[in-house]
């Protein structure tokens, strides 16, 4: 059903022209500050995907005390095949 009503067009030639590789996304990291900007102007590709949902959190690390890694990946098949 969603795949069917809501078609990621915007999204797509977004990560087109930022040179986003797909695939790539199934393992995409990201650091917590990243993930909380709001300029809708000046949005990160992480943090754009994550917020609506094409990423979701998968993992947390702390590479150093006090700073977290994220892992990110694609929340479910449906979303995988509508990036491709």
């Amino acid at each position: 059903y969603w795949f069917e009503s809501a078609t990621p067009t915007f999204l797509v030639e977004l990560l087109k022209e930022r040179g986003i590789y797909t695939p790539a996304l199934t393992a995409w990291h990201s650091r917590p500050t990243l993930l909380s900007r709001f300029d809708v102007d000046d949005i990160s590709t992480d943090a754009m995907l994550f917020q609506t949902g094409y990423l979701t959190l998968k993992s947390i690390r702390e590479e150093v005390p006090h700073r977290r890694l994220y892992q990110l990946g694609l929340p479910n098949q449906e979303v995988e095949i509508s990036l491709n």
